[in-house]
């Protein structure tokens, strides 16, 4: 059983890493990295660097902090002969990641990152029939409550944050995971708050390769008593065929039909398949290291036409 250190103990770790680590014959946390939380039982450090001073059995590192932490972590793991998982964002910029996958080749070390979204139960299902179809029409509607997923979080309002690109790249990612094509950002407009430093909403036009053109929406704004409430949808439409994934990849209907799933997906389902991931690529001592959605992200920053809206705390 592989030794993890979970660094960063936050909502998204214990929401679903610690259940997914407690319940696999692959994994084992033995220590923690969080100057905020401790688990019973379980040795916390206040550094990656003195867990691996302390805990010469460690195999592997989780990391989990804020986006702008998890280079130095990771350079630091990847120095001392550690496997790397780097919860999404896998860092803040496209540059930082081709470094980082540079050092784990150096080192020889796995490097794996885990865009959760990509996991979800119906996204492989949908492959074989996107890649069917002929240049279709495709919209992408992600929509959340930011206090409810991000509540007291300042740094996802500082640009390193990224904003409503945090959940919003969740949906790029299972664009990223399903277009026969290679995607880019052609036109950007990002509305931020005037107290704030990141965006709350974003529009979005991508082009495929081959110009087949995606419409993006993104909004943090949805308030809970809203009629249609949050939504992370992808639809393709051709002249014959509407298929559209929802409930974030858990759900999808082929001409308004839901289609079932073949066997019921536990609500770990993702990280389950990650964290198998993860053991396949720490036997088979490969990297997987993907940088397209991170990329999408990067490019609808840089061009946006930023416009200032009311201040939101």
């Amino acid at each position: 059983m592989k030794q993890i250190v979970m660094v960063g103990v936050g909502k998204i770790a214990q929401d679903q890493h610690l259940p997914v680590i407690r319940a696999s014959e692959q994994f084992e946390v033995c220590a923690t990295v969080d100057p905020n939380v401790n688990l019973s039982g379980v040795p916390a450090f206040d550094s990656i660097q003195a867990a691996i001073a302390t805990q010469p059995h460690i195999d592997c590192v989780a990391i989990c902090t804020p986006p702008k932490m998890r280079v130095d972590i990771a350079c630091a793991a990847m120095d001392a002969g550690l496997d790397v998982l780097l919860e999404k964002p896998p860092a803040v910029s496209v540059e930082q990641l081709v470094a980082l996958k540079a050092q784990a080749e150096r080192h020889g070390v796995v490097l794996y990152t885990a865009w959760h979204s990509q996991h979800a139960p119906v996204v492989e299902a949908l492959k074989p029939r996107i890649a069917k179809l002929s240049n279709p029409d495709v919209r992408m509607t992600w929509i959340e409550d930011v206090r409810k997923w991000h509540p007291g979080q300042a740094w996802i309002w500082q640009p390193e944050g990224m904003g409503v690109f945090d959940p919003g790249m969740n949906g790029l990612s299972i664009l990223s995971q399903l277009s026969p094509e290679p995607l880019r950002v052609e036109e950007s407009r990002l509305w931020v708050p005037e107290n704030q430093r990141a965006p709350i909403a974003a529009q979005l036009k991508v082009l495929t390769s081959q110009g087949t053109q995606i419409e993006v929406f993104m909004d943090w704004r949805v308030e809970p008593e809203a009629t249609n409430g949050e939504t992370w949808e992808i639809e393709w439409f051709t002249e014959d065929k509407q298929i559209r994934l929802f409930a974030g990849g858990w759900r999808y209907s082929i001409n308004g039909i839901e289609q079932p799933l073949s066997e019921v997906a536990s609500s770990h389902a993702e990280y389950e398949s990650i964290y198998r991931r993860f053991a396949t690529l720490i036997e088979q001592r490969t990297s997987e290291v993907d940088a397209a959605p991170l990329e999408l992200v990067t490019q609808a920053l840089a061009r946006g036409q930023v416009e200032s809206v009311a201040a939101f705390d």
